[in-house]
């Protein structure tokens, strides 16, 4: 599977690695078909309702001298967490509370306040420097998830000053030293992420070579910047990371054998904290100093740890157990977080949904297995290919049939299909790895395969079991994410320059899916109606987008997301079903 995504990644970037991405997450598992559990985290979530949504929760933190302190807002629900820290001590961040609404907050010795930028809806708070100066963004809309606030703000002696960089759809601050210099992120006309440096009024862009979107996300008082970058890759989408001193030289900062590096925090001693993920896509905070690594996880954490920020007494603060969730959207808009009872980092990716409302996703559970599900009337499923290493569904159809992918025990990808308890292996033959990604309702499958060049295409495998390579013409790969039963395929390829395109398959005719303004999209399930769902880029960061008789339009993101929300898949209804971290 590690050589699937390399070729990947090299043929037509990392926005192919999507529906294979599961997989090189999953370890060991033995667990047959047929284990069933009931009940699971599953809390419905109205707009207009006091539900609650306990789910699983992440936490902030503070760590001093090794010693971990765990940060809860009393009315935190869906996570809390601690973005800055002076040198006091004082803390601040942000929490969701039981409405989903997210708010800003300061910790001080063990009093919390609240802060709230004027008739927001949603606030959250990034920095304090040691003059009380604090930094952070709002929005008008609810459910914006943090890193996704369109306005800046300062506040200093509780008066509240927008920042935002002129002509940009989204500025948002994230570092202030003592000298009252503010970095922090625009996004730009043409939905490109720059970094900024604001200075007494006077905003510069900053702009990482190498990477097609920038983010600042500290500055000391020596005016040393760190940040990250971003290139158009719809999966990971990593740039390098930097510091940037004083005279705009940059530096690259990458933790070794690191599938990225992201640097948060920078002190007035240079030292850079941080997070990364291993190879496993595991995530662990990071202290740099002096060129010495130091790795970071909270002595309570049960999965990822995040590392934001610095001071100059070496204290940390971040926040741990962040996970992403399943959710799905009905037709009236409300949402369903949807947590597998033994997952305890992530549940639904990714996830799809028949018109009988079965549900199927991928969970990791305590062991740090990746494993499948399916989740109907009953309760949950688990779904594991006999004999394999790692098993992940992608779609089911309306007669319950399961396609998805596994890897054998010397790491081979294979699809298979899940059909009234029995597994099929699908196999493209003389394909080097194959992998089973959506199915219609005749029994109809579509997917990728590699061939012995290395080069992937897009198959159909019809009733009789019988192969049809399909290539759009020009391409340089392609892959084929969706079926419906009209025949529509949606999907995405590389043409002659190595440009993602995205497209829509409609009677041999291809038609490009682009959404208006974003810097790549990316198609992931179409229904009988011809609805496409999927996600974009916009400044670095993924948006769901439902297309339907030509109009896009972006979806609404579930109560509680901290970073995105991507859209995986819809049924006739209407009802979508995704995942949001």
């Amino acid at each position: 599977m590690n050589r699937m995504i390399g070729s990947l990644r090299s043929i037509l970037g990392t926005a192919l690695v999507l529906c294979v991405c599961a997989l090189t997450l999953l370890g060991d598992t033995s667990a047959a078909f047929d284990h069933q559990e009931s009940g699971g985290a599953e809390h419905r979530k109205e707009r207009r309702k006091d539900d609650r949504d306990v789910g699983l929760r992440g936490h902030g933190f503070v760590r001093d001298n090794g010693v971990f302190t765990t940060i809860d807002a009393p009315r935190a629900d869906a996570f809390t967490v601690a973005f800055g820290i002076d040198n006091s001590g004082r803390t601040v961040g942000g929490y969701v509370d039981r409405k989903g609404t997210l708010y800003g907050l300061l910790f001080d010795r063990s009093e919390f306040t609240v802060i709230d930028f004027p008739d927001a809806k949603a606030t959250f708070v990034a920095r304090i420097n040691d003059r009380g100066q604090i930094v952070g963004a709002y929005s008008e809309e609810s459910n914006t998830p943090v890193l996704s606030l369109p306005h800046g703000f300062l506040l200093q002696d509780s008066v509240f000053t927008p920042i935002d960089v002129p002509g940009a759809r989204r500025t948002q601050p994230f570092g202030i030293n003592n000298r009252g210099q503010i970095v922090g992120e625009y996004v730009d006309a043409e939905g490109r992420s720059h970094g900024f440096l604001w200075d007494n009024g006077v905003f510069t862009t900053i702009d990482a070579p190498g990477g097609t979107s920038t983010i600042a996300t500290d500055i000391n008082d020596s005016g040393q910047i760190v940040g990250l970058s971003f290139t158009d890759s719809l999966v990971t989408g990593l740039g390098p990371a930097f510091v940037r001193d004083a005279n705009g030289a940059l530096t690259p900062i990458a933790v070794p054998d690191a599938f990225g590096t992201f640097p948060f925090g920078i002190n007035n001693r240079g030292q850079i904290a941080g997070y990364y993920e291993d190879a496993a896509r595991n995530g662990h905070g990071f202290l740099l100093d002096q060129g010495v690594l130091t790795t970071i996880d909270a002595s309570e954490a049960t999965g990822n740890t995040f590392v934001f920020d610095i001071n100059d007494e070496g204290q940390l603060a971040g926040a741990y157990d962040l996970v992403s969730h399943g959710y799905l959207q009905d037709s009236r808009r409300d949402f369903t977080t949807i947590d597998h009872p033994d997952a305890v980092r992530l549940t639904g990716e990714p996830i799809s949904i028949n018109n009988r409302g079965q549900i199927v996703g991928a969970y990791r559970d305590a062991k740090g297995v990746f494993r499948g599900f399916r989740r109907d009337k009953h309760g949950f499923t688990t779904i594991d290919v006999p004999g394999a290493l790692a098993s992940s569904p992608f779609k089911v159809n309306d007669r319950g049939q399961i396609v998805g992918g596994y890897t054998d025990a010397g790491g081979i990808s294979h699809g298979f299909l899940l059909d009234d308890g029995v597994f099929t292996i699908i196999d493209v033959p003389g394909a080097l790895e194959t992998v089973a990604l959506d199915i219609d309702n005749r029994g109809q499958i579509a997917g990728q395969y590699r061939d012995a060049a290395g080069i992937f295409h897009g198959f159909l495998r019809d009733t009789n079991g019988a192969f049809t390579t399909i290539d759009v013409p020009g391409s340089t790969g392609t892959s084929i994410y969706g079926i419906n039963d009209r025949g529509q395929m949606v999907g995405i390829y590389g043409d002659a320059n190595g440009t993602l395109q995205s497209f829509l398959l409609d009677r041999g005719v291809v038609i490009t899916i682009k959404f208006p303004g974003a810097v790549a999209t990316q198609p992931s399930g179409i229904n009988n109606r011809g609805q496409i769902v999927g996600f974009y880029v916009d400044g670095g960061r993924r948006h769901g987008f439902l297309l339907s008789n030509g109009e896009f339009r972006t979806l609404t993101d579930p109560p509680g997301a901290f970073l995105e929300s991507l859209a995986f898949d819809l049924d006739d209804l209407g009802r979508i079903v995704g995942l949001y971290f």
